[in-house]
């Protein structure tokens, strides 16, 4: 998914966050086992409702804080202070609208959206043991079982 494009279903959504954690940048944390991990962590966090996604959004502000609170106390250049400076406010807007979108949504849809995303999981997680398993069978079949003199 490129940087401009924006996820339409959950499965796009998902896809796109395993992919990223698979990357190159990710993939020392652990790769697709990594993702399934943080996608239950997930998983857990939305069953838990409305007010666990409040708290979580706030603690995610405060971090913003923090950063640009080290930002400022940093002895780094200008133009290199000013563009993280940015970002870390980019991030606290989108925060903010995360935070009232959140506040908009019924109780209800939280744990619906969990089990939308464990099915998801599920079938990620079958289909990449289905690969491994298709992986070995070919390994099997390439060994050679009666040499040739």
């Amino acid at each position: 998914m490129g940087e401009d494009a924006k996820p339409e279903t959950v499965p796009e959504a998902l896809t796109a966050c395993i992919e990223e954690t698979c990357s190159p940048a990710y993939r020392h944390a652990g790769g697709f086992r990594f993702a399934i991990e943080l996608v239950d962590d997930i998983i857990i966090i939305l069953s838990l409702g409305h007010n666990v996604l409040v708290c979580a959004l706030c603690d995610f502000r405060r971090l913003i804080l923090a950063g640009e609170g080290m930002l400022k106390a940093e002895k780094v250049g200008k133009t290199e202070k000013a563009q993280s400076s940015l970002k870390l406010r980019g991030a606290a807007r989108k925060l903010y609208f995360m935070t009232c979108w959140v506040h908009e949504q019924p109780n209800e849809a939280w744990p619906s959206l969990a089990r939308i995303i464990e099915v998801q999981k599920v079938s990620f997680e079958e289909l990449a043991s289905g690969s491994r398993k298709s992986e070995r069978k070919s390994n099997q079949q390439s060994k050679v079982l009666i040499e040739e003199l």
